[in-house]
């Protein structure tokens, strides 16, 4: 009896199998292909793909903000070694004058930046009863850029004879 029944589940498998392929033989090919749920033969999900981008693009986003950012402190920094190079020009010849008196000038150069030098004696009362005095060298660079003002300061000391 038991041979029988096992016959039987064995039978009606075999119909349920036929009759799932004669359904699928009816069926168009793209209703024929496996169930989403199978995670072996099926592609990425539309939702999958939407958070990927999702994530891509606000990587992206952040990386150009990076960058730049980046790009205007390279353009700021050019402007204060630019400023900082005039500055020191300035300075050295201020310096290499064996001249130098107490004076004060302005000149703008044709790339804008202004240059404003101060040379003043300072330390008198140290150095009265002595043959040098001190002068106090004082140059700075301004520029504007964009809607700022930018400016870079150098100071410095300078002993030279007195005039007797």
């Amino acid at each position: 009896m038991k041979n029988e029944s096992g016959t039987q589940n064995q039978e009606l498998s075999l119909r349920a199998k036929r009759s799932n392929l004669a359904v699928q033989m009816r069926l168009p090919r793209i209703l024929r292909m496996p169930a989403m749920t199978k995670r072996g033969n099926s592609g990425f999900t539309l939702l999958e793909i939407l958070v990927a981008l999702a994530l891509i693009s606000i990587s992206l986003l952040v990386i150009v903000r990076l960058f730049s950012a980046d790009l205007r402190g390279i353009a700021v920094s050019e402007d204060y070694v630019s400023g900082v190079v005039k500055a020191e020009t300035r300075m050295r010849e201020l310096l290499d004058d064996d001249s130098l008196s107490e004076k004060q000038w302005t000149e703008v150069t044709d790339d804008g930046y202004r240059i404003d030098a101060d040379v003043k004696e300072t330390l008198k009362e140290r150095s009265d009863n002595l043959q040098v005095k001190m002068l106090d060298i004082g140059i700075t660079v301004t520029w504007r850029k964009g809607q700022k003002d930018r400016s870079v300061a150098l100071r410095t000391l300078k002993v030279v004879n007195k005039e007797i």
